[in-house]
């Protein structure tokens, strides 16, 4: 555990100490002379057991439907970029009317912290230990739950995970060069932002280690690695929703009120400042809505909130060109983290 402190301190102040040279050095183009020394090798990151073995993610609908939600005929698809190239969305297969329920997603069919007291994975002395102060908080406890689903073949959640994309691409885990040639390199506050969010990350990291992932090998072998928790986090960072903690669980009696979950099907669900939010019922279901009367194969898109673009890049990977919001409340969020004060899951809207 000790290496393990030193190591992950190490690569943040020698990320960071990159990041000062290369802002106030106008030779630039020795970026590419600079190693790699904060992000984690990304292709070991991907922690999913024998993806090979992964079932088609075109069965998402129907393991939907059969757990009691709805949806009007909706499938994982490949959209055009204007740009050339192609991304991953959630669309229609068949019309949806303006408005009408696109997909409804019951909590119970969610991954979230709540399955590890709920499906046995920890005592309930055990998780309510995690959660006191100086342990873990809600979200490091989703991402040891994700990191150990990811893990068991078996695993009930198995057809959603294998949806889950292989690397995410926060700027965390960019190279000081790849951040520059982004065009970002001298936006002081956003450098500033994804520096503080990676210090949050390292933090995360190690107290999850020294509380969970050391101390039960039986359920954790061989310790997931920092890079493997990294793609744990950026999960969750760029595909959860905020729901109400269910009553009766030990999440609750810590006061915690949101929760963040991962919802399959909806959390494919990609931004348009046009669309609408999420919906939540009061049992927790996610409810994604048609913004637009649309046809077969048109994409289903909702709106991520009125955030700026600085928060888009660092929760989600992209910008918005000509963005008009340039208040942030992601730099308090990442202020209250570093403080140690856990970020609280917004209702019926993507984290």
């Amino acid at each position: 555990m000790r290496s393990a402190c030193y190591l992950a301190t190490l690569l943040v102040v020698a990320w960071t100490a990159s990041l000062l040279l290369l802002s106030s050095n106008p030779l630039r183009r020795a970026t590419s002379l600079l190693p790699s020394v904060f992000h984690p090798p990304l292709e070991q990151g991907y922690a999913i057991a024998e993806p090979w073995r992964c079932p088609a993610t075109s069965e998402l609908a129907n393991l939907v439907r059969r757990a009691g939600g709805e949806e009007a005929g909706v499938a994982p698809m490949e959209f055009e970029l204007s740009q050339g190239g192609t991304y991953r969305g959630l669309g229609a297969t068949k019309s949806i009317l303006e408005g009408e329920v696109a997909v409804a997603v019951p909590v119970g069919m969610s991954l979230s912290a709540v399955a590890a007291e709920e499906g046995g994975l920890l005592s309930p002395k055990e998780v309510e230990d995690l959660l006191k102060p100086g342990g873990l908080d809600e979200f490091s406890l989703l991402a040891a739950v994700l990191l150990l689903e990811a893990g068991n073949v078996s695993s009930r959640y198995r057809h959603y995970l294998c949806s889950l994309p292989r690397h995410i691409p926060l700027p965390y885990y960019q190279t000081p060069g790849e951040i520059f040639k982004g065009g970002r390199g001298r936006d002081s506050r956003f450098l500033t932002s994804i520096l503080s969010a990676g210090t949050v990350l390292v933090r995360s990291y190690l107290s999850a280690s020294a509380h969970l992932l050391d101390k039960r090998r039986d359920l954790f072998p061989s310790r997931p690695s920092f890079a493997q928790w990294c793609w744990a986090s950026s999960v969750i960072m760029s595909r959860s929703w905020g729901v109400p903690v269910p009553n009766g669980t030990i999440l609750q009696r810590t006061g915690t009120k949101q929760m963040h979950v991962l919802a399959p099907l909806a959390d494919m669900v990609n931004h348009d400042a046009a669309s609408r939010k999420v919906g939540v019922r009061d049992d927790g279901t996610l409810v994604v809505y048609a913004a637009r009367n649309l046809s077969a194969k048109e994409e289903i898109t909702i709106t991520y909130g009125n955030k700026c673009n600085t928060e888009l890049m660092a929760s989600y990977g992209f910008e918005v060109p000509g963005n008009p919001r340039t208040f942030c409340e992601w730099d308090q969020l990442v202020a209250k983290a570093l403080r140690g004060q856990a970020q609280p899951a917004e209702a019926g809207a993507p984290l």
